[in-house]
């Protein structure tokens, strides 16, 4: 056989046509998907069209009316899949105000005769020149009303010719399935149970419709299938979540019986009594000639008589005329044979009642040809005691033995399981022949004498056989040729290995239970082989993964493989990434997830997204705190090799187009305050006392506009981030991390430079004067705000620097408060998770209050940096992100009652209204009690900062040529604000999971001082854990109020379910 069987050396090139209309377009990207199966091309009619579908070059053009320019698409292709159709539009000048219907036209040169007639023809015609092997037509239902509303359409007949262009395919010779859609939904496909049925019968149903993804699927899994070729058929499909979702096409395919034409023609498929030959021929109303009838009677040879005698049918076909009578006529001959025929099939029927017999019932009639043949698709009427075999689900076929009707048409069985069960006629897939008064206990034992007899070779043997004789089989026959005998055993073995073939044999034809086979061309099978060859590798190295899960779910911790080797092996990665996705609920395809669902299954586990989840931490690839949010949200962490590189290039050969202007504040003792973990510095802070007594503040902005220019590679990928972002187990910088670590960031003892702001301030606390101007500085001390708390608090007379912001933060907090500012100050948590790929990882957790002097420190001079901005920008009329916060007149008195700090913040932060943004002038920030503010102070850390020092070194360098307008930060902004939300929600929700996970981890029944916030409902209040700077809700006893302390206990800390149950303690 091998020498019979060779590999197929190229995939099969498919042609869409319509490719750029809806369902062209799917039907074309389904096929670019499967890549591994076929190669894909389109045909567009403009080159909008090819723009729409991606532009590739495998994207023709050509107008179908127009056979020359079609050739080229079609010239080396294998299949066709035609998707064009004229398309009406609604008449100009309708009003539907005004009632009535709209009418409808075609545009000259696109009526349905010249595209869905003359351009498929054409088509048709140019595939058949060039040897296309197989032809999909996408057509319509309705075609057998010549009064469909459809036709009615702008007088154009759509249906008629589109059938007409049907029947010119069927007649064409070439390979076809021709595929009447219903109503076309714009859904997504593969969740419905799809249906064929023929000749309009689905729109009288309410399974007339149907998904245009399912039609596209069907397009392609036709290509697939020889039971899809020479069928014509109408698409319809059930209502989603009526019923499973069609998967098996093979089987939807055979449920239509091969056709020679669209036209309602019948097939008869007869068999002479105990199989002498089979004739096939279709009957079209009209008689054939005589001499066919002669040809036909001589064809029944004595042999065949004698055939007809040992099955002990007793009666002459056919005398010779020896005597001196007539001969009879050719008419009378037949009536003869028929009656015969008719009388001893009722003896034989008779006879075989009383006893067992192999063969199914069978039906003989006499053609219009003059043949007398079986049909074989009569099925045995059902009575208690027979063995069949049924469908219990879509995956599953199950033996069983009849016993009582249930209802007018269903039975009760005794299945091989001892389950009994009532199933419907349609469930039954094959009746064992011969046997009757089967006993349900004998089950196992025939099972048993099954499995021993098969043997998928002799299949391969009975191919060989048929093929060449071009004959079809059934079961039974089939058995004869293996077994030698078609007892009841072999017979069920003989349907049982054609049922499961997908190699040798194909359904010819179906009805009920049972079935015909054809022998699969030579060509069909080398194809088939190999794919069932590639797809047995496939399954030997999915086995293989499956038991390197296994065994390294089951390695202890430390032996785990390490997540890299996960990702050597392309399969492996597939694999991986499939269940990540499941994880995450964030699959790029249905194929996708179906990998995941099968690989769940073989591992035993539900198919759940915790499911691929907890298979991923098992095995090592994640760890146990694996952040899904990150995943889920799929930011950006690790810079590309080429922002790296440009970024690098920046830090080696960029030069200081401000250097001329830059003056030198190394002489000024600065301090850079932060938390201890910071690695982005990006401001500093320095202050003096003038002579006359006033404060002078210098606020120092790291330069990061020194290196990076508007446009640039690194400018780009920083506007896509956005910000950077800070979790507890990780920092993702903005910019990539040499470039910002040691080119823009302010370093202690090095001379960085920098943006400075200074200040001169009133003794009240407003603004005497101010300068923007660009520096160099030296950072002389990089402090926490717990050192910077403990140097204000030791009051030391060297430091009197730092006395002086703190005693500048007074003033302005002083000053703000007076213009109407609003303090809106709380505890505030932070965490630092130390090697958290651990199981157990150290988290270090603080609480920072931000009424803290060293804290209101910085955030005073901030907010003053921010008021500078403004400023300098409304007077030089410089397009900034200005922001602003109306107050919404908000009385601070009406919370005078609510203890200070975070219970007074957080009902007043409930009141407060959203922030507002200006890029032409400031906008008053009521909240903060300044006229205008501008973030200006991270711009190492925050894209929108990076904008302003964009816009404000413009003007420094002297001109208004500034890099965006009003109108571009204003798009910038609406991105990257965007952007900065998801990163907001990120890392929300990774303090909160880190905050419960320490929780988890504390002592049970550990007491913990609560603040009560406010009351959600009835006694369910918003606390706040005061020792843990988290909010959470519990129910609280009667009595307690607002601003309250109580004390509460953790019953259930759940971090990967987002759940903390807390409970008073009384």
């Amino acid at each position: 056989m091998a020498s019979r069987v060779s590999s197929m050396a190229n995939l099969p090139t498919v042609l869409v046509t319509g490719a750029s209309g809806k369902t062209g377009q799917i039907v074309y990207k389904k096929l670019k998907e499967r890549s591994d199966k076929f190669v894909a091309k389109g045909l567009v009619r403009t080159p909008q069209g090819k723009e729409e579908i991606g532009g590739e070059d495998d994207v023709f053009i050509g107008d179908i009316r127009d056979a020359d320019s079609i050739t080229p698409a079609i010239q080396g292709i294998d299949a066709l899949v035609i998707l064009t159709s004229a398309v009406p539009k609604m008449k100009p000048g309708f009003d539907p105000t005004k009632g009535g219907r709209p009418e409808f036209i075609f545009d000259d040169g696109q009526y349905p005769e010249q595209v869905d007639w003359i351009g498929q023809k054409n088509q048709i015609d140019a595939a058949k020149a060039a040897g296309v092997k197989h032809i999909v037509l996408v057509g319509s239902m309705g075609g057998t009303n010549p009064d469909h509303p459809l036709n009615k359409l702008g007088n154009g007949n759509i249906l008629i010719w589109k059938r007409k262009a049907e029947q010119y395919l069927a007649d064409s010779g070439t390979p076809y399935t021709i595929i009447r859609a219903g109503g076309l939904l714009d859904k997504e496909g593969g969740a419905r149970e799809l249906l064929v049925g023929k000749d309009d019968e689905l729109l009288q149903t309410d399974t007339k419709t149907v998904p245009r993804a399912d039609v596209a699927e069907v397009c392609i899994q036709a290509l697939l299938f020889e039971e899809a070729k020479n069928k014509a058929f109408d698409l319809g499909s059930k209502p989603e979540g009526t019923s499973s979702p069609t998967n098996d096409f093979k089987a939807l395919f055979s449920q239509r019986s091969v056709a020679s034409s669209p036209s309602a023609t019948k097939m008869m498929s007869v068999r002479a009594i105990n199989g002498c030959f089979i004739i096939r021929t279709a009957t079209t109303g009209c008689a054939p000639p005589v001499s066919l009838f002669r040809h036909r009677i001589q064809r029944l040879r004595s042999s065949h008589l004698r055939e007809f005698s040992k099955s002990g049918l007793g009666f002459p076909l056919l005398r010779q005329n020896t005597g001196g009578g007539d001969a009879p006529s050719c008419s009378a001959c037949i009536h003869s044979l028929v009656e015969s025929v008719s009388q001893e099939l009722e003896s034989v029927s008779r006879r075989k009642r009383s006893r067992i017999s192999v063969r199914a019932s069978v039906k003989v009639k006499l053609t219009s040809y003059g043949e007398v043949v079986e049909d074989k698709l009569v099925n045995q009427e059902l009575e208690a005691g027979l063995l069949l075999e049924f469908k219990k689900d879509p995956e599953r076929v199950l033996l069983a033995v009849t016993h009582r009707p249930d209802g007018k048409k269903n039975w009760m069985v005794f299945d091989q399981n001892g389950v009994s069960s009532s199933i419907k006629p349609q469930q039954i897939t094959y009746i064992v022949p011969g046997l009757y008064n089967f006993n349900h206990t004998e089950l196992t034992d025939f099972l048993q004498r099954a499995q021993d007899n098969l043997d998928t070779q002799l299949l391969e043997f009975a191919w060989m056989e048929l093929l060449e004789k071009n004959k079809p089989v059934t079961p039974e026959e089939l058995a004869e040729i293996i077994y030698g005998r078609s007892d009841p055993l072999e017979s069920y073995c003989a349907h049982f290995l054609l049922s499961k073939d997908e190699i040798y044999f194909s359904v010819l034809e179906s009805k009920g239970s049972r079935s015909i086979y054809s022998p699969r061309r030579t060509e069909q099978v080398e194809e088939l082989l190999r794919r069932q060859r590639v797809k047995e590798a496939e399954e030997r190295e999915f086995e293989e993964f499956i038991q390197l899960l296994k065994s390294a779910k089951n390695a202890p911790s430390h032996t785990k493989p390490p997540k890299s080797s996960w990702l050597a092996n392309d399969k492996v990665r597939e694999n991986i990434d499939s269940l990540k996705a499941y994880a995450i609920d964030a699959w790029a395809s249905i194929d996708q997830r179906k990998v995941a669902g099968v690989i769940l299954k073989s591992m035993g586990l539900q198919k759940t997204a915790v499911s691929a989840l907890n298979l991923l931490i098992d095995i090592g690839y994640f760890p146990v705190h694996v952040n899904l949010d990150l995943l889920k949200l799929n930011l950006p962490t690790d810079h590309s090799d080429a922002v790296v590189e440009a970024a690098e290039i920046l830090l080696s050969e960029s030069s200081d187009l401000d250097a001329a202007r830059r003056i030198d504040l190394t002489h000024l003792k600065v301090y850079a305050i932060d938390v201890d973990e910071a690695d982005e510095l990006d401001d500093a802070l320095s202050a003096t006392r003038l002579q006359d007594g006033r404060i002078k503040i210098w606020i120092h902005v790291a330069d990061p506009a020194r290196y990076v220019t508007p446009g640039s590679k690194v400018d780009r990928e920083a506007r896509r981030r956005g910000t950077s972002v800070f979790l507890p187990t990780a920092t993702y910088p903005m910019f990539p991390e040499k470039l910002a670590m040691e080119g823009m960031s302010l370093r202690q003892g090095e001379t960085c430079n920098a943006v400075s702001v200074s200040v001169v301030l009133r003794s009240d606390g407003s603004i005497a004067e101010y300068s923007v101007e660009n520096s160099i500085i030296r950072p002389t001390y990089m402090l926490t705000y717990e050192s910077a708390a403990e140097l204000l608090h030791m009051n030391l007379q060297e430091e009197v620097e730092l006395r002086l912001l703190s005693e500048a933060a007074f003033l302005r907090s002083q000053w703000r408060h007076e213009q109407g500012a609003v303090d809106t100050t709380t505890l505030e948590t932070r965490i630092k998770v130390v090697n958290p790929e651990d199981p157990e990882p150290l988290i270090n957790l603080y609480v920072e209050n931000q009424a803290d002097p060293a804290m209101r420190l910085v955030f005073e001079m901030m907010i003053l940096c921010g008021e500078v901005i403004a400023t300098f920008g409304s007077q030089h009329n410089i397009p900034l992100p200005y922001r602003g916060q109306p107050q919404s007149n908000i009385d601070v008195s009406a919370f005078a009652h609510l203890p200070e700090g975070p219970v007074r913040s957080a009902s007043i932060v409930k009141v407060m209204r959203a922030a507002e943004m200006n890029f032409r002038c400031p906008v008053r920030h009521g909240v903060l009690g300044i006229p205008g503010y501008v973030q200006f102070t991270s711009p190492i850390r925050r894209y929108m900062d990076l904008t302003a020092h964009y816009q404000i070194k413009a003007f420094l360098r002297g001109g208004d040529n500034f890099p965006f307008s009003a109108g571009e930060l204003e798009g910038i902004a609406a991105s990257v604000n965007m952007q900065n939300r998801v990163v907001r929600k990120l890392c929300n929700s990774g303090l909160r999971y880190w905050v419960i996970e320490f929780l988890r981890r504390q002592q049970k029944g550990k007491k913990y001082t609560a603040l009560i916030l406010r009351f959600v409902k009835d006694r369910i209040a918003s606390l706040l854990l005061v020792e843990v700077g988290f909010q959470a809700t519990a129910w609280v006893s009667e009595g307690k109020q607002v601003g309250d302390e109580v004390e509460v206990r953790v019953e259930e800390a759940h971090p990967r379910d987002d759940l903390i149950l807390l409970k008073e303690v009384l």
